[in-house]
């Protein structure tokens, strides 16, 4: 079964939107061991946000060059966040109080 994964990427100052597809045998849903393989192809060396209870948070392996992965849709309707909390906090960072 084809999964369309919909991701950002983000950096201390970039953030990029990027999808992958994961490939799994029917009816079989997608893995954090999956989503790493994919991971893995575009160049990311990931393990998930030990932090993150939401498990759609993965971090860079390598602390020298420090990103986050953010999954924002696994294509399946069931694993899109509700919130995205580091957008929210970051437009809260420009809105000024009354």
């Amino acid at each position: 079964m084809e999964h369309n994964i919909q991701f950002t990427v983000i950096r201390k100052n970039e953030t990029k939107s990027l999808k992958g597809l994961v490939f799994t045998d029917k009816e079989k849903e997608v893995t954090a061991t999956d989503l790493q393989k994919m991971f893995k192809q575009f160049g990311y060396d990931v393990e998930l946000d030990e932090n993150d209870w939401s498990g759609v948070v993965f971090v860079s392996k390598n602390t020298s060059e420090p990103y986050k992965i953010r999954i924002t849709d696994m294509g399946d309707g069931k694993h899109k966040p509700d919130t995205d909390n580091e957008l929210k906090s970051i437009v809260a960072n420009f809105i000024k109080p009354h």
